[in-house]
């Protein structure tokens, strides 16, 4: 500003110069990428201020795109715009040739397949001369580490990688060649550990994978780590630590392994305050806390807390990932003797009536209840501000007293749209009146809940309702009283606890969890060679609530009708060309906040079989439990209305068939127990799974079945990352039925998902016996079945598996082995990730061992995509 001065005063004068305008934009040379892709990257449009370093800036963003786009040799030049006079703006452009990778190459590699190197590189190749491959001149260092953290993780600390990078004549492609130097591959010589006193250097190896004179191996050493501190967590020493440290000997390829341990105190959990991310959650917080594998009172136990977040990441209900994932933060507390007041041996149940809680003079693992509060005083508040409920079947009428230096207190208020729940106050929390030992931990690393989720629905079948387990994995008797009993391992919980004046610490859980989108819509297909082609629509939500009726319009608009309760309730159409069915199922995994499962049913259910057409009406109830961790109980009471038609042969031939022809009143009760440690449903490598169930039929039909099923997984080879597994496995089931059972609730075998190498149904009784093959199948009574089955990877990624196998069993109508068929064959599995988990499958399957009736079938296939 300049001031002039005048008689009437100073006068302020500001002078200012137009910015010229921008006239015209022009890019000459762009023949890959178009010219309204480089207006948006300048942002350069005509009649806008005109600037040289705003031109010289646009002229910078066009070379990083095409850069980024895999151009590495193009040049850009500003013709125009670079001088403050113009008033046009040109880009001349020479692009050059995009670079892609067409090879990537390993030397010296002898005891790492290229094919594995290749999975850990960020750099790919081109596919057939057209697709990805683009190159990245940042990604190669980032792939010399990456190869060099495999080998240091498999035991080769001295492994070298430099890359080296070969441009054809054109420059439009790349060889890129890492030369590696193995080195040796490390052994461990000795394995010492430090710290230890509650449990002795025996008991801490007890389940060690790594041995002296082993290999190294970084996954077996992170596991043995985790058995270590699962080992404390059960003791509630939620903050032990093992640190591990790898000491290089004198001798070249050896190493020492030293564990140091810090075993820290005892902790008990204090409060479970559930956390519903946003404004306007409709998720009742009872639904939580009967996810949560813990309870106020229960030792910390890091191992169930880590479950517990990975359960609310497998839980439809909520987010799994990113910003929203579950997380659950500890934060310690100085005072603990509110949960004195809380006694575990009252007869109040939070979360619902958990029979783990025990009588009122029963210890919890060893550690004697207090019996009286320490001394206490607490301030008055006034704010409140909601945090959890708990169900209040036998809660005190008078509340909680409050929490000092927690922040914690028990008020009797109902939320008015759910009278039988009542609502846990949380205070501010006061001033401690020393500072906290510790400050809050987050146990949300994706390192530490990077494991897949327990499966705790198993797979559906045909005909069969799944079985949902309850949530407490706490069914275990007692051990002895560590404190006052004498043991063979003596004091498990350390000497502290000899002094009475230092009772458990006490943590807070803060579970902050965000709603899914758990309505779903899904259409798909699938073919078989046992059921033809089927379609399927399924209409789903996953967080129900079969109580909570809309008041008015507003509530089905915000999505509040029928939704919160963690109920799942489904509506499924599967027409089909040989085999159709209609469902409508509702299933609560938490019956009445217990660890109770209740499933009801209805459905109809049609199949042309080859010697007669089936329908059935029908439904069934299922309550289920999970006993522990493995062992799951179940009953169902199924009830049908079936009816026989179109049958293959006149009345008088076929007496089996003669009984069934009309409508049949079926009604039976079935109770299954289950014990299952496998390691996944679909693609097991470890562990086994056993069943035995008994059904007893009644109304038109009087008849017993039972059924014993087994299936035994190993795993026979993998690689040092713990990839590439061989599993050889071994299924077999074995089953009975009383001899007046209906054709249609016969033994039947043959077909992919039974006796592979015979057709579907094929492998069965016929009658009348003197027609052959032409007879109709009828069904036995007793089956007998078993498979034996290599499989292994033949790509590094595992996306395609070659299996081998022999299937082999009868079915007969009475208890006999006299027409035992065995069949040999191999097959594929395809893993398509975009079509679902569960893999396609080839076999091909040759009868050896057959009978005169039997019909083969050489190909069996399943093929499924889900949407």
């Amino acid at each position: 500003p300049v001031y002039r001065r005048t008689d009437q005063g100073l006068i302020l004068v500001f002078k200012v110069a137009e910015r010229p305008i921008l006239r015209d934009v022009r890019y000459v040379g762009n023949e890959k990428i178009k010219e309204k892709e480089l207006a948006g990257i300048t942002g350069l449009q005509p009649m806008h201020a005109f600037s040289v370093a705003t031109n010289r800036e646009a002229a910078r963003r066009i070379l990083e795109h095409y850069k980024q786009k895999g151009f590495l040799f193009a040049e850009i030049e500003l013709q125009q715009g670079g001088d403050p006079n113009d008033r046009s703006v040109v880009f001349s452009i020479k692009e050059g040739p995009k670079v892609r990778v067409t090879s990537i190459r390993f030397v010296g590699n002898e005891d790492v397949s290229s094919e594995l190197l290749k999975l850990r590189l960020t750099t790919k190749k081109r596919v057939l001369w057209t697709f990805g491959g683009q190159y990245d001149p940042t990604t190669i260092p980032e792939d010399v580490v990456l190869i060099k953290k495999y080998y240091h993780n498999i035991g080769y600390f001295d492994a070298q990688v430099e890359d080296k990078i070969d441009f054809s004549e054109d420059q439009g492609s790349v060889v890129v060649t890492f030369n590696i130097k193995e080195g040796p591959r490390y052994k461990i010589r000795n394995i010492e550990i430090e710290g230890n006193e509650i449990y002795s250097e025996e008991q801490l190896r007890q389940d060690f994978e790594v041995e002296e004179g082993d290999f190294f191996s970084a996954r077996d050493l992170a596991g043995d780590v985790s058995s270590v501190q699962e080992k404390y967590g059960q003791l509630g020493r939620l903050f032990a630590k093992v640190n591990t440290q790898t000491v290089f000997t004198k001798e070249q390829g050896v190493v020492d392994l030293r564990l140091t341990i810090d075993e820290d105190r005892v902790y008990r959990v204090g409060m479970i305050n559930v956390h519903i991310r946003g404004q306007h959650s409709h998720t009742k917080e009872t639904v939580a806390l009967n996810q949560m594998l813990l309870a106020p009172g229960d030792l910390a136990d890091p191992e169930k807390i880590r479950k517990s977040r990975a359960r609310f990441a497998g839980a439809s209900t909520w987010e799994s990932g990113g910003p929203e994932a579950p997380e659950i933060n500890i934060q310690p507390v100085v005072d603990p003797s509110y949960l004195a007041k809380n006694d575990r041996n009252s007869d109040n149940i939070f979360r619902g009536a958990d029979s783990y809680f025990g009588s009122p003079s029963k210890e919890i693992n060893g550690i004697q209840p207090l019996k009286e509060p320490l001394p206490q005083s607490t301030a008055v508040m006034q704010e409140l501000v909601p945090t959890s409920y708990q169900a209040i079947q036998s809660a005190p009428a008078g509340g909680m007293p409050a929490v000092p230096g927690a922040g914690h207190t028990f008020i009797p208020t109902l939320k008015p749209e759910q009278e039988t729940y009542r609502r846990e106050e949380r205070l501010d929390r006061e001033q401690a009146a020393e500072p906290l030992l510790y400050q809050p931990i987050e146990l949300n690393h994706p390192a530490i809940f990077a494991e897949p989720t327990e499966p705790f629905v198993s797979p559906m079948t045909m005909g069969e309702q799944p079985v949902i387990r309850g949530q407490n994995y706490d069914n275990y008797n007692d051990p002895p009283n560590m404190i006052y009993s004498q043991t063979p391992q003596g004091d498990l919980l350390g000497p502290q606890f000899q002094n009475p004046q230092l009772p458990p610490g006490y943590v807070d859980l803060d579970v902050y969890l965000s709603e899914a989108r758990t309505g779903r819509f899904m259409v798909g297909a699938g073919v078989n060679s046992d059921s033809g082609v089927v379609g399927n629509i399924v209409l789903e939500e996953q967080n129900f609530d079969i109580t909570r009726f809309p008041r008015s319009f507003r509530d089905v608009a915000d999505g509040y009708a029928f939704r919160g309760g963690g109920q799942q309730f489904r509506l499924e159409a599967t027409p089909g060309s040989q085999v159709s069915r209609y469902l409508a199922s509702w299933t609560d995994p938490y019956f009445m906040d217990t660890d109770y499962s209740l499933g009801v049913s209805g459905f109809y259910y049609e199949r042309f079989f080859r010697d007669w057409h089936e329908t059935r009406l029908g439904g069934r109830i299922n309550v289920g439990k999970l006993l522990t961790r493995e062992l799951s109980f179940n009953t169902a009471l199924r009830l049908e209305q079936v009816d026989v038609s179109s049958p293959r042969f006149a009345p008088g031939l076929s007496p089996s068939l003669d009984e069934i022809v009309g409508n049949n009143f079926l009604g039976t009760g079935r109770f299954t127990l289950a014990y299952d440690t496998r390691d996944s449903s679909y693609m097991a490598t470890e562990g086994f799974n056993l069943s035995s169930s008994l059904e007893q039929a009644f109304a038109d039909y009087d008849f017993t079945k039972i059924d014993l099923q087994g299936s035994q997984y190993f795993t026979v080879y993998q690689r040092p990352d713990g990839g590439g597994k061989h599993v050889l496995s071994m299924r077999g089931n074995v089953g009975w039925t009383t001899d007046d059972t209906p054709a249609f609730e016969r033994y039947y075998a043959g077909g992919f998902q039974t006796f592979r190498g015979f057709q579907f149904r094929s492998v069965t009784p016929l009658e009348p016996d003197n027609l052959g093959t032409n007879g109709a199948a009828i069904g036995g009574y007793f089956q007998t079945l078993g498979t034996v089955e290599y499989m292994l990877p033949v790509m590094a990624n595992e996306a395609l598996r070659v299996v081998a196998f022999s299937d082999f069993g009868t079915v007969d109508r009475g208890v006999s082995l006299q027409d035992f068929r065995v069949s040999v064959g191999a097959g594929l599995r395809i893993t398509v990730p975009q079509m679902g988990p569960v893999p396609i499958a080839l076999d091909w399957a040759f009868p050896v061992v057959k009978q005169d009736t039997d019909i083969r079938q050489i190909f069996s296939f399943y093929i499924g995509l889900t949407r």
